[in-house]
């Protein structure tokens, strides 16, 4: 699997944790020279020095006057509420909802956080006031090895997790090999409602979730047989459940290479995959590809994009509205109008309907940057990601930093800032209203008092006023 145990992604090389292997994810004129966006010119080729998958789609930005990418520090901070927390061992906080009056945020630890530590690493949830500073209920569960959220949703009362378990999660449950998936639902009092784990004879893992109507669709990638025959050497899993934790359907999609979907969106007319192949769903672009695939609410195919460069690309999350479908990812090549470092935080639109390109944007620093989620709101399209820095400790930063960046729906650059302490941040789940944005990630400093133990969690709440 790609991120087998991402929640001991410590140690990893920096390339690798800002590549394709793992999620993190004021605006001058030198800044706005980064937005890459186009229109659709039928048939025409591109022009010269401008990569288009498609042909069909001419991805036109302005270049930079100096032609020179952008460092880290050329980025300006951001100001931001801090909330940092964890246990002497290693903490992460990977994905965060609001609702109503209140925010969901989910992680990993290893030790007792919100609860008592029943394995190697437990899995929690917490329920906080829509500032964050009031706890209003917390959960932690496990089985005796590894079990990792990997990512929330909520409808109404009902809250659901989904994520990866090496362990046992359910009395008479399945026979674990590898590595299965489980899916638990909580009531609006943390009381939990089901809990469901389900995995092939091989490694599974679950990543995407989301909520629709009577529908909870959750999705990743299988090594195994689950539930349709293996296509290749790892294929994507999409299952539908009721509100009640009762499966409906399941389906496993692929080539005879290699998929998995890593991010997933429910719209008005169908389900949205997004992830990555090095498979041929239309024409393999080299290394591997961006894969965005819509389903109808049977789990039927509808359209299939394949998208990207000769290096290695991945689209990491996904977004939908009536008209448009909207990933963020990474690539290591050229997808807008300029490559800016070893890899560049790509943002695109889709056309709903088929799925071809409207516009891409492409930013990044001299070094190596990812896009870990997405948010829609109003007319504004917001991506959170990762970027690498020099070095560490230059202008108070680490060698990891988050970055959050605002769109409006034609691509254009509204506002990019960076938060970090001085050693490694990295950003991995983001919300958004119409005043707040809520960020959540994982940090070895610290924001503001003493870091509890290796990688300590965090939520920072920032006013959409000032980020501009």
């Amino acid at each position: 699997m790609t991120r087998k145990k991402v929640f001991f992604s410590a140690g990893v090389g920096l390339l690798v944790a800002l590549g394709c292997s793992h999620p993190f994810g004021g605006t001058g004129k030198a800044e706005k020279a980064n937005v890459a966006h186009g229109e659709r010119e039928g048939k025409k080729k591109p022009k010269k020095g401008v990569t288009d998958p498609k042909d069909k789609v001419r991805i036109a930005p302005p270049v930079p006057p100096s032609g020179v990418p952008p460092r880290t520090s050329d980025i300006p901070p951001m100001t931001a509420d801090i909330l940092q927390f964890g246990t002497a061992e290693i903490d992460r906080l990977g994905d965060v909802v609001v609702a109503g009056n209140a925010i969901y945020v989910a992680g990993t630890t290893g030790g007792a956080l919100a609860g008592p530590h029943a394995g190697r690493a437990d899995s929690w949830v917490r329920k906080y006031s829509k500032n964050g500073r009031n706890l209003l209920w917390e959960t932690q569960f496990g089985s005796d090895q590894d079990d990792e959220i990997r990512a929330l949703a909520v409808d109404g009362d009902l809250l659901v997790a989904t994520g990866q378990t090496e362990g046992a999660l359910t009395k008479g449950g399945p026979a674990v090999h590898e590595g299965d998936c489980f899916l638990v639902g909580y009531g609006p009092a943390g009381e939990e409602l089901f809990r469901e784990q389900f995995g092939s004879k091989n490694m599974d893992e679950c990543i995407g979730l989301a909520i629709r109507g009577d529908a909870i669709i959750v999705s990743g990638g299988s090594l195994g047989t689950l539930d349709q025959p293996k296509h290749g050497r790892e294929d994507v899993i999409v299952r539908r459940y009721d509100r009640g934790g009762r499966l409906v359907w399941g389906k496993q999609l692929g080539t005879p290479q290699f998929e998995e979907a890593l991010g997933l969106a429910i719209g008005a007319s169908g389900v949205y995959l997004a992830g990555m192949t090095d498979g041929k769903w239309e024409k393999n672009l080299g290394g591997t590809d961006l894969l965005v695939v819509k389903l109808d609410f049977d789990g039927n195919v509808v359209w299939a994009r394949q998208l990207g460069t000769s290096g290695m690309d991945c689209v990491r999350t996904i977004a939908v509205d009536e008209t448009a479908v909207y990933i963020a990812g990474h690539t290591a090549g050229k997808m807008g109008r300029q490559a800016f470092g070893d890899g560049d935080v790509v943002t695109a639109r889709l056309n709903e309907a088929n799925g071809d390109i409207v516009w891409v944007d492409q930013f990044g620093t001299d070094l190596a940057d990812s896009a870990g989620a997405i948010e829609l709101r109003g007319n504004e399209v917001w991506v959170l990601g990762s970027v690498l820095s020099p070095g560490k400790h230059e202008a108070g930063m680490g060698s990891i930093e988050t970055v959050l960046r605002r769109l409006d729906r034609d691509g254009r650059e509204l506002y990019t800032g960076r938060l970090g302490s001085v050693s490694d941040d990295r950003g991995l789940g983001l919300a958004v209203d119409g005043q707040h944005v809520w960020m959540v990630g994982e940090t070895s400093g610290h924001f503001a008092g003493q870091n509890h133990g290796m990688w300590d969690a965090w939520l920072g709440i920032a006013r959409t006023a000032d980020l501009r």
